[in-house]
């Protein structure tokens, strides 16, 4: 049986442990903490054997109401699981979250390109996520719309090493990797949820985990524009085959760099929140 693993998007380090957020909370944008409106934003609350995933990021911040498609493992469009691993449909609703939460075992999710998951300049990517350990070379696909041919666009997803689980992003030919991780340790329906945050603006990429700065690089000219599809839970990165199982109880997608307070009081507001 595959090993379990439920991810949370926001990366973590190994700072001193931060007390757990509340576990309560609807999808819900933060009105006016946030220092912009996200362009995109997935709940992943839509009821079982549903056939899409819904973009709820409202004007000003979206373009185009983001839908993303559920297909199976072997790319044959499908429908949320209410149970993982049961038939391989789709992802499965996790039950360790009464808010929504998605939790992927091998089918994944599927975007249109559109100009609300291409940012020009600053952004800023946020995932709730929790992971189970799946060893040594396994990762797990948050989001991906990297052509590795032409070495355009850009993928987020988390490594595994140590037990950890070690946030990753890929913008052009660029690879960077936080300085910390967090424990790959939950179940299917239990865990601590962690907010990873990727925040590209001022010429550096920062990580942040649960609120604290995990890494901060610096960013020259790259090309993160390209024509391909969006994929979560799926990757078109080179060399790997081994996906691990994971969960997100939300992926949001901004324009503008969000403030340290900002990422902060997101995470402090509780799972779910954006």
């Amino acid at each position: 049986m595959k090993t379990r693993i439920l991810v949370g998007f926001l990366l973590l380090l190994g700072l001193p442990a931060c007390s757990p957020p509340p576990t309560s909370g609807p999808c819900t944008t933060a009105g006016p903490i946030l220092s912009g409106n996200p362009a995109v934003l997935y709940c992943f609350n839509e009821p079982v054997l549903s056939n899409a995933v819904q973009d709820t990021a409202p004007p000003p911040g979206s373009a185009s109401p983001d839908k993303a498609l559920v297909y199976d493992s072997s790319g044959n469009q499908g429908f949320l699981d209410p149970v993982p691993d049961l038939g391989n449909h789709g992802p499965a609703q996790d039950p360790g979250t009464p808010n929504g939460s998605l939790y992927f075992y091998g089918p994944y999710l599927e975007a249109p390109d559109s100009p609300d998951f291409t940012p020009t300049g600053n952004a800023t990517f946020l995932a709730w996520v929790r992971v189970v350990g799946c060893g040594s070379g396994f990762i797990a696909s948050l989001i991906d719309k990297y052509d590795p041919q032409s070495q355009t666009g850009y993928a987020v997803w988390l490594d595994q090493s140590g037990g950890q689980a070690i946030p990753k992003v890929q913008i052009g030919a660029n690879t960077f990797t936080a300085s910390g991780g967090f424990p790959a340790n939950a179940t299917v329906n239990s865990g601590i949820w962690h907010l990873l945050a990727v925040v590209v603006g001022g010429g550096s990429l920062t990580f942040y985990i649960d609120g604290n700065p995990a890494g901060s690089f610096p960013l020259g000219s790259v090309n993160a524009a390209n024509n391909l599809s969006v994929l979560i839970g799926k990757s078109r990165l080179p060399n790997t085959n081994t996906l691990c199982e994971f969960a997100m109880a939300g992926l949001g997608l901004y324009h503008q760099p969000l403030s340290p307070a900002s990422i902060n009081n997101i995470y402090n507001l509780g799972v779910g929140v954006f």
